[in-house]
């Protein structure tokens, strides 16, 4: 039987529940979340909640909300779960308390939390590798999210809303929702035995966001839906990218390794100022992804105007598929440099790894009277693009 959320120790819908929440989770039982749960966590990185084996259902009165700063709210580490109807609301104000990578970088949750953690649970024995202080570590942007999936987990959202209120500044968006990271395999470390973990993503809102899902799994999505996104700035629209550009590019879907993507949509609401990064900050397209392994994209509907797609590869020798594909972009918007910001599809990769035999079949629309900017197409990528200018002109 389901324990009540409600009914655990601690659990406040004002004050920091952050020791109380992890207390109930750590009874690994199901959890009827049935009340609204508020963790202050701030820039304090001891908050951050690791989640062990879990089956949680979220009913209609029950919502988590959080306000981290540089580390991940809930990780799930070498777990396995299953999180149903999941509402999580972000409360943080991470481009005045993260603008600077010195505020928001978590390496002291990688170093110590994190790392911690997997020495107490048996994963990682690091005694051997004094010298070697951290877990592995994937980066800035990664650590920063949400939620933060590592290693050998096997998660599954089914139903999973992350959104800010109805009227947050760009400042108050979240940074990252949802992480996907390769961890050092089981035993000593550091190792060269990558773990990957293993997520399904079934009917998701990001309503609020910068970057939508990022990094590398065995993931499948379904149903997954951006709504409004930004760039990190701070409440005046500066420092777009962050203090010095820290902050990755944003996407809506930015994936090194995944499975597939079946019918996501990108309704490309941007809030916030409406100066673009420059270009040497790097672009905010909607879809950044290896297509490797067989990875399949069927279903794509983004209307982001800061661009389509970046195609990438890390020299596997199996490519993938992207079909039923359409994009909206908008090259009359201008980075300060004074050039588009916005790209129909790119392949970065070319001058470092060779691309493997894949097929794209898209359409992409560009509402300014100008060409699609498409890039050539490596040997082995077969497009099929169906390319517009001016889309919906009527002069």
């Amino acid at each position: 039987m389901a324990v009540a959320l409600s009914q655990c120790p601690g659990i406040e819908p004002i004050k920091d529940s952050s020791q109380a929440l992890q207390a109930a989770l750590n009874l690994k039982q199901p959890i009827m979340w049935d009340c609204l749960v508020n963790c202050v966590m701030g820039s304090d990185q001891a908050k951050s909640i690791f989640v062990p084996d879990s089956d949680v259902t979220f009913v209609k009165s029950g919502r988590l909300d959080v306000d981290n700063i540089g580390f991940p709210a809930l990780c799930f580490c070498y777990a396995a779960g299953t999180w149903r109807d999941a509402k999580i609301r972000y409360k943080g104000n991470f481009g005045v308390d993260g603008i600077h990578t010195t505020q928001a970088i978590g390496g002291g949750w990688n170093t110590v939390q994190y790392r911690n953690y997997l020495q107490t649970h048996g994963v990682n024995d690091f005694s051997a590798s004094p010298g070697y202080v951290g877990a592995y570590w994937t980066g800035p942007t990664n650590v920063a999210a949400i939620v933060s999936i590592k290693g050998g987990s096997n998660i599954n959202f089914l139903g999973l809303t992350v959104d800010v209120a109805a009227d947050a500044l760009a400042s108050q968006f979240a940074p990252v929702a949802v992480s996907l990271d390769s961890a050092f395999g089981p035993g000593v470390a550091p190792n060269t035995n990558f773990v990957f973990p293993t997520a399904h993503f079934k009917d998701v809102l990001l309503d609020g966001v910068c970057m939508g899902f990022v990094g590398a799994g065995n993931a499948t999505f379904e149903n997954v839906t951006r709504r409004r996104y930004s760039d990190l700035q701070d409440p005046f629209g500066n420092n777009v990218g962050g203090i010095g550009a820290w902050f990755a590019p944003p996407h809506f879907m930015y994936l090194m390794q995944f499975n597939k993507i079946i019918n996501a949509v990108d309704e490309g609401v941007y809030i916030g100022t409406p100066t673009r990064r420059p270009t040497t900050g790097g672009n905010m397209v909607s879809l950044k992804v290896c297509l490797k392994n067989g990875a399949l994209i069927d279903g794509y509907y983004s209307r982001c105007l800061d661009g389509a797609m970046d195609i990438l590869s890390d020299g596997s020798p199996t490519g993938g598929t992207i079909r039923n594909a359409f994009f909206m972009i908008d090259t009359s918007i201008l980075t300060p440099d004074g050039l588009p910001t916005a790209w129909g599809i790119r392949f970065p990769s070319w001058s470092s790894h060779a691309y493997p035999a894949s097929n794209i079949r898209a359409t992409i629309v560009n509402l300014a009277n100008a060409p699609v900017p498409v890039g050539t197409a490596p040997a082995g990528i077969t497009t099929q693009l169906a390319l517009e200018q001016a889309y919906g002109f009527q002069g």
